[in-house]
């Protein structure tokens, strides 16, 4: 009976901890005191509790588990001390040629506490699932976690946790390629319940970048969240003034509901873009996309690009680019072959109150189909602070609906750009299809009103 398998170091390369079932399983068996190892003969079965492999002052081995059926991964800890420069790493791979990986209330953890590479985590399998508090984390500098189960589907629920971040503190040119960070690729993706992906910065190093990638759905529901932060002591520029991480997300339908996608800079670094590309449908149901330069961040904020057959943001759902520090707020760029529909929701490009920056535009093309604005849905491209507003944009071969009030707050649906309070900007342009017409939506807390086709005066 083996509940602990430990490969470790004070100084110096660690040794590699592989189990291999050709023929069978990997599971872990829960017992009264916790889980244990077996293994049975005729079923090339292999069940294990916690795998762990270190080093004190140095480069940890790697942790490798290989089975052709199914795998219940245990507790897994590569950590790593290695302060010299170096492109080597500790590799967590667990590999399932035609079964499931499970992992449940499992932690898998890489860590290098150096100046070198974070260790890669690496599960492949016919289907994955992370559920029940599980947590796959990739700590140190530049970590990636690549999750793949080609035509089958990834899991992730019930308040897991998958999440790469740069060490505190640390101090490194090292920088990850474009796209490297988080990566999924499956049949589908679902993230539920609470759970989270998050790529984030604390030191020069940039955050990697969010990558989902399905050829059938993409859903994001129930509480859950994907994020890419720069921290407030983060200096990105300082390696790369140039980088901009990405949240993509790809698939035949991509759903975000009451869920969110939140990409901010508070350091010295651009916060990420976030592109969304679907064959079919995007929606967003009570649920939002922010991309944002915090009050004390110095750099760029990110685009939202949308690309779909149909778009529908409803239910009080949001997409908003805003710069409140030192840097220009993004873009929002919506391409749609059919429709396009904001319904009690909005879109917002803003400069607010403090922000020194230019205000994003909002951008809308449905060469094929038509836009609906209703039940108080607004696209808004506004200026509070020390830089102009963003303009609007908006080409549909067939209509532009703008009609109905909240049923919350009574607002009218609207699409404005304007100058709010004590603001040092000018208002941008609305430019609906070819035609000039003036803006009918007015408020009386805005301080000046734009036309379409003209400044703000």
């Amino acid at each position: 009976m083996i509940r602990d398998i430990r490969s470790s170091t004070p100084n110096g390369i660690g040794g590699n901890i592989t189990l291999t079932a050709s023929q069978g399983q990997i599971l872990v068996t829960p017992t009264g005191r916790g889980q244990t190892v077996q293994t049975v003969d005729n079923q090339d079965d292999t069940t294990v509790w916690k795998l762990r492999a270190e080093s004190s002052n140095g480069l940890a081995g790697d942790v490798t588990l290989t089975a052709l059926g199914n795998i219940q991964s245990p507790n897994i800890q590569a950590s790593s001390v290695n302060k010299l420069p170096s492109t080597d790493f500790a590799d967590i791979s667990i590999t399932s040629s035609t079964g499931t990986v499970f992992i449940e209330n499992a932690t898998l953890n890489t860590t290098n506490a150096g100046n070198s590479f974070a260790g890669d985590i690496s599960i492949s399998g016919r289907d994955i699932q992370i559920t029940d508090n599980s947590s796959i984390k990739s700590q140190g500098i530049v970590g990636r976690i690549n999750l793949t189960a080609n035509d089958g589907k990834v899991t992730i629920s019930n308040n897991s946790v998958v999440d790469t971040q740069t060490t505190n503190g640390v101090t490194t040119t090292l920088k990850p390629s474009q796209g490297e960070g988080i990566s999924i690729k499956a049949g589908q993706i679902e993230i539920n319940n609470n759970s989270s992906l998050t790529a984030q910065t604390n030191s020069s190093a940039p955050p990697g970048s969010i990558t989902l990638d399905a050829t059938g759905s993409v859903d994001i529901t129930n509480g859950s969240s994907i994020r890419n932060t720069v921290s407030d002591n983060a200096n990105v520029q300082q390696v790369v003034a140039d980088y901009t991480p990405t949240i993509s997300l790809k698939g035949i339908s991509v759903n975000i509901i009451n869920s969110g996608i939140n990409a901010s800079t508070f350091g010295i670094g651009n916060a990420s873009n976030v592109i969304i590309n679907a064959r079919d449908l995007v929606t967003f149901d009570n649920a939002n996309a922010f991309t944002t330069v915090e009050d004390t961040g110095i750099g760029q904020g990110g685009n939202i690009e949308i690309t779909a057959d149909s778009l529908f943001v409803r239910n009080g759902a949001q997409l908003q680019t805003l710069t409140k520090g030192q840097g220009n707020a993004g873009n929002i760029t919506i391409n749609a072959r059919n429709q396009v529909t904001f319904d009690n929701a909005n879109a917002f490009a803003t400069v607010e109150q403090g922000g020194k920056g230019k205000g994003g535009d909002i951008r809308i093309s449905i060469p094929t189909g038509s836009l609906f604005v209703t039940n108080g849905a607004q696209l808004q491209a506004l200026t509070k602070g020390q830089g102009d507003a963003g303009s609007i944009i908006i080409n549909a071969s067939d209509s532009v609906n703008i009609s109905g009030t909240s049923p919350i707050s009574g607002l009218s649906s609207a699409l404005f750009t304007s100058t709010e309070g004590n603001s040092r900007g000018a208002g941008g342009n609305i430019t609906v299809g070819s035609e000039i017409r003036p803006n009918l939506f007015s408020f009386p807390r805005i301080k000046r009103c734009c036309v379409l086709y003209k400044h703000c005066q």
